[in-house]
């Protein structure tokens, strides 16, 4: 039940994200989004972790993430806070959060999961696309 209830709320906050304003926001240079679709395409798979500061399992995946990066900085795994950057969501038809999504070294998206992933099952996708 509780987790039913996480899932709801999930889909809720992107469904307010998404509603929220009709003018498009541009998404700055600097933001992590930004960053990872300068590097896409570029000879190295990376990863997208889609999500939110007020969502329980997004915040779960990015401390693993944060260790991840703690033990190899060279990860190219990029965590966007749709709080931040609203307009990711419809760019990359985010539905439900968190979403985590691989593109590999030619930039083609070739991994997609909605929901968290446990400490294992992420290092095994990071080890399987050479992230």
């Amino acid at each position: 039940m509780r987790g039913m209830l996480r899932g709801i709320g999930s889909v809720l906050l992107v469904g307010l994200l998404l509603g929220c304003g009709n003018q498009k926001e541009a998404i700055p240079i600097s933001s992590p989004y930004a960053k990872a679709m300068a590097l896409r395409g570029q000879g190295q798979s990376l990863m997208l972790e889609v999500g939110a500061s007020s969502c329980y399992a997004c915040i779960e995946m990015k401390q693993l993430i944060d260790k991840l990066h703690q033990e190899n900085p060279s990860h190219q795994i990029f965590v966007i806070n749709l709080n931040e950057e609203r307009e990711v969501a419809k760019i990359l038809k985010i539905q439900v959060i968190p979403t985590q999504i691989v593109y590999d070294a030619s930039g083609e998206e070739v991994w997609r999961h909605v929901g968290g992933l446990g400490e294992l099952e992420l290092r095994e996708l990071v080890q399987k696309y050479g992230i």
